[in-house]
């Protein structure tokens, strides 16, 4: 259960929950290099930076975000609009 943040400069809001569900899908159908083959699920929170808005807000929305896909059944993508 590591947590990361990646930032995507540019990445207009309508696009922003597929992208997440690519990356997301992209995770859980790649086999990773181990002796045995890993598989691994993706849950990701995601929150746009918003002009006029503080950016730790919009990190703890993205927080937010994550525990809920997590709550919700993990491997999901859930994003915060507000």
């Amino acid at each position: 259960g590591e947590e990361f943040v990646a930032i995507f400069p540019g990445l207009l809001p309508e696009n922003a929950l597929p992208t997440g569900q690519r990356i997301c899908q992209a995770v859980a159908t790649h086999l990773f290099a181990t002796q045995d083959g890993l598989a691994m699920t993706l849950s990701v929170g995601m929150a746009p930076l918003l002009a006029g808005k503080d950016p730790q807000e919009r990190l703890a929305a993205a927080d937010a975000a994550l525990y809920a896909a997590k709550r919700e059944g993990r491997n999901r993508v859930k994003a915060s609009l507000a």
